[in-house]
């Protein structure tokens, strides 16, 4: 977690490789519910915006969830 340009990052690491097989939406929509876990428990910790993100290190890949789909 860090804050950038105003808005609070909740970054997710994955390391399967079984991901580098799946497409970027079907990853985002597999995690979507768990990273939203995380955006509701920090928001009640900090002020900032929220911006939720995977990355895949073995692909290496940043994968953001989209606000219109928070």
């Amino acid at each position: 977690m860090f804050v950038e340009d105003g808005f609070r990052w909740i970054i997710d690491y994955k390391t399967q490789e079984e991901h580098a097989a799946t497409d970027d939406a079907a990853l985002l929509s597999r995690y979507r519910h768990q990273l939203l876990k995380y955006s509701a428990l920090i928001s009640t910790m900090f002020p900032e915006p929220i911006r939720l993100a995977l990355v895949l290190t073995d692909q290496p890949k940043l994968l953001e969830l989209s606000t219109n789909e928070q």
